[in-house]
């Protein structure tokens, strides 16, 4: 009941399902080439040959997720309408945009597999980033990063909240930095792909504040 309440008083924040959508369709699009496209593959350049493979950023890779969840419940509970508005419009046009161009043309990254074989190195992280590999190989859907994508739109989001503490801040910028890198040195993800989703969002940003300029000017005072 007190979640129905909560919705109630607030039915913008159920933009927030939208998530359950991402889902489902990221899994139908991984599998299924909708519109029989070939895939598009997307090598290793010469920079991302200079970044090397490093297991310690599987964590803040996996930690996307809870960040997902926390951003989303902080600010439906703390932000205004207006600074979840960002959150939720950032997150679902970027989003679509991101697993719109990748269900018609689907993109790979072209790993080596046997990465993580051929480190001479074995631990809890390199088994951990095995299993992810094994998840998700070959890499698909990759560009832009909806990693990347996602982790700026978050910190963004919260940057914009007037409710946020510093700390609280500094913690999330510092996450979606990692995060952003991690797709880079655990090879999920090309240079291309990160610095692509950089472009979108910011591309994104500029026309959200332009829009609500113009919006605010319309509106009656």
């Amino acid at each position: 009941m007190k979640l129905y309440r909560f919705f109630k008083e607030k039915p913008y924040t159920l933009l927030s399902l939208y998530w359950f959508v991402q889902i489902a369709w990221y899994q139908v699009a991984l599998r299924f080439s909708l519109f029989g496209n070939e895939i598009i593959m997307i090598p290793f350049n010469s920079i991302d040959n200079l970044i090397p493979f490093c297991e310690l950023f599987i964590i803040p890779y996996v930690l996307w997720y809870p960040y997902i969840l926390f951003v989303n419940v902080y600010l439906a509970r703390n932000g205004s309408k207006k600074e979840y508005m960002y959150l939720a419009l950032m997150t679902i046009i970027g989003m679509v945009i991101c697993l719109g161009g990748n269900t018609i043309f689907p993109t790979q990254i072209i790993r080596d597999e046997s990465l993580i074989e051929n480190l001479g190195r074995s631990n809890l992280l390199t088994k951990f980033t095995a299993f992810i590999y094994s998840c998700d190989t070959p890499p698909r859907l990759v560009f832009p990063s909806m990693h990347v994508y996602g982790s700026v739109v978050l910190a963004a989001a919260m940057l914009r909240c007037k409710a946020t503490k510093l700390w609280i801040n500094i913690a999330s910028v510092t996450l979606c930095v990692l995060i952003c890198l991690s797709t880079m040195f655990i090879k999920q993800h090309s240079v291309i792909d990160f610095a692509s989703a950089l472009l979108l969002f910011t591309v994104l940003h500029i026309g959200y504040i332009i829009v609500l300029k113009i919006k605010n000017k319309t509106s009656p005072q």
